[in-house]
């Protein structure tokens, strides 16, 4: 169960970590978006290098369909990217919505 919650909030831990402490957790999500956007750059790169272009975007999709509940920026990305097939397009739109690419990935 702890698997799929950090497939949806990958700073899931931390906050849990923070509440068994006894610290306050901020619900203000919007740095943890921020914190995620490399991430988010970092798994597309390897998705690009590993599988083929026509299953890329689907991967991405995948996590930004999770990622949707716990980031309503995810959400928008993910309306943003959902009808796109190639790895090009994705790419751009990736970097439009403030994700940090390498060239290599476009």
């Amino acid at each position: 169960m702890v698997g799929r919650g950090a497939v949806a909030d990958p700073f899931l831990a931390r906050r849990i970590r923070a509440l068994a402490a006894g610290q306050s957790v901020a619900a203000d999500r919007s740095l943890d978006w921020r914190r995620l956007l490399p991430l988010l750059a970092s798994y597309w790169q390897q998705v690009c290098a590993k599988v083929s272009a026509r299953q890329a975007p689907g991967r991405l999709k995948l996590w930004l369909a999770a990622l949707r509940r716990t980031h309503g920026e995810a959400d928008a990305l993910f309306l943003a990217v959902r009808s796109l097939c190639e790895v090009d397009q994705v790419s751009r739109v990736l970097v439009q919505h403030g994700v940090p690419l390498q060239s290599s990935a476009s």
